[in-house]
């Protein structure tokens, strides 16, 4: 008799643990959901094409092509981060805030859902090198929504 119970156990412990498995898996993706910034930096569309030192700035331009997958629209703040221009000697710090090409405006209109160029420019203080460390993005760009 004891066996027999030991058979329906065994089984229904192993259901019983999928269903649980399942279930915690279910709820984790329910809560995580889907983690991408609802705001990317399409890469392969984006490019650095020069930069210029004026009156003890640098100017780094950039086309940056941003895709948005928010539900409404945003205002963006974007940050480059330039490690090795600062080791090179270009830039005083690695933090730059990205610009209208104008200076005028750094807060960014991205439509919903949709996909967007903007030309902007990443100013710095000078270092004092006239160089720039190589012909690409800075290494890494963050976009904060505002």
């Amino acid at each position: 008799m004891m066996h027999a119970q030991q058979k329906i156990i065994l089984p229904l412990l192993i259901v019983t643990l999928c269903v649980a498995t399942f279930a915690g898996l279910i709820i984790y993706r329910l809560t995580t959901g889907d983690q991408r910034p609802p705001i990317e930096l399409v890469q392969d569309e984006s490019y650095f094409p020069d930069f210029y030192i004026s009156e003890e700035k640098v100017y780094i331009r950039c086309t940056l092509a941003l895709q948005s997958s928010s539900d409404q629209d945003e205002r963006v703040l974007i940050r480059g981060f330039f490690p090795d221009d600062v080791t090179l000697g270009l830039l005083q710090e690695q933090e730059l805030y990205a610009w209208t090409l104008d200076e005028q405006v750094n807060q960014f209109f991205i439509p919903a859902n949709g996909q967007v160029e903007l030309s902007v420019v990443f100013v710095g203080e000078y270092a004092g090198h006239p160089q720039k460390s190589n012909r690409l993005l800075p290494p890494k760009i963050e976009i904060d929504i505002h």
